[in-house]
């Protein structure tokens, strides 16, 4: 892990400096962030083969979504090995109250609709 980085602080502008860095590849590896203390508000299950996870994290009241592309049942398997079925099913209709979240993230932007906003794109977790 190169930084600790809140996802709540991250901005167009902090996705900007990142991808001046580039290009990524050997001899030059894309930073390495990470953030911690995320509770798991919501969990969604999509994709055409129900493969991506889209996260609703959340600290102090601030909200931020997240993706873990193709790694669904992965991801829906380690949460049974930490938490109690009830909290998983919480986290599934909208509510979840107690899972938390440590995870390394890239960032991007988003573009839908015509509106842009940063974009998380979680790479692991525990």
């Amino acid at each position: 892990i190169d930084a600790e980085v809140s996802i709540f602080e991250t901005s167009e502008r902090f996705i900007e400096q990142i991808s001046c860095m580039e290009p990524f590849g050997k001899g030059n590896a894309k930073p390495v962030v990470a953030d911690r203390n995320l509770l798991i508000k919501k969990i969604s299950i999509i994709g055409k083969n129900n493969s991506t996870v889209k996260l609703v994290l959340e600290r102090d009241g601030k909200q931020m979504e997240g993706l873990i592309f193709h790694g669904a049942a992965k991801f829906m398997d380690y949460l049974k090995t930490k938490y109690p079925e009830e909290s998983i099913t919480e986290a599934l209709n909208g509510n979840g109250k107690s899972m938390e979240l440590m995870i390394t993230f890239d960032m991007s932007m988003n573009v839908f609709r015509g509106i842009a906003k940063p974009q998380v794109i979680i790479q692991h977790y525990a």
